[in-house]
């Protein structure tokens, strides 16, 4: 017995497990979320107070775009290949991944857009710095909050609450 899936059920499948590819659970650009590689470093902590806040918007760079990408021409391709027949089938294959690919590329653009809020803090030792951080529900900062920068090797840098602050 030979199982055939419509072009059309394979399209509606990607439609549904993509978006499953975007940020769930707390903003990934919050200053308290940290990757693995980023746990167990030093960083500096500099102490300061808050002197600004804007608003902000995060979007993914190239990298981050790629595997969305990859995702929805693989489907596309499936797709398209179940809906040809013939020599047709070559052309249903190469146009379901090329649209599959621009509907994933669109998809990764949007999915990996995060809320986002510049800090601006001015030190204790007189310097101002701005940093841009996902929001984080959890953490709302107010202009004449204490606050600590954590400042990890290579210039990357997050604002906490300041202890008791």
């Amino acid at each position: 017995m030979k199982l055939e899936i419509s072009g059309f059920v394979l399209a509606l499948a990607a439609s549904v497990m993509l978006p499953g590819c975007a940020n769930v659970g707390p903003n990934p650009y919050g200053g308290q979320t940290y990757t693995g590689s980023g746990t167990r470093n030093m960083q500096q902590v500099y102490f300061g107070t808050v002197v600004g806040l804007a608003a902000a918007r995060i979007v993914p760079g190239q990298n981050e775009q790629f595997l969305s990408t990859g995702i929805g021409a693989v489907a596309g391709g499936i797709a398209g290949s179940a809906a040809g027949g013939g020599k047709g089938q070559e052309l249903t294959t190469l146009a379901g991944a090329v649209l599959g690919g621009l509907a994933g590329n669109a998809i990764g653009k949007t999915a990996g857009t995060a809320q986002g809020v510049t800090i601006t803090v001015r030190l204790e030792d007189g310097r101002t710095v701005a940093i841009t951080q996902g929001v984080d529900p959890n953490v709302l900062f107010r202009v004449g909050q204490k606050v600590e920068v954590l400042e990890e090797a290579g210039g990357h840098a997050r604002v906490v609450p300041a202890a008791g602050g």
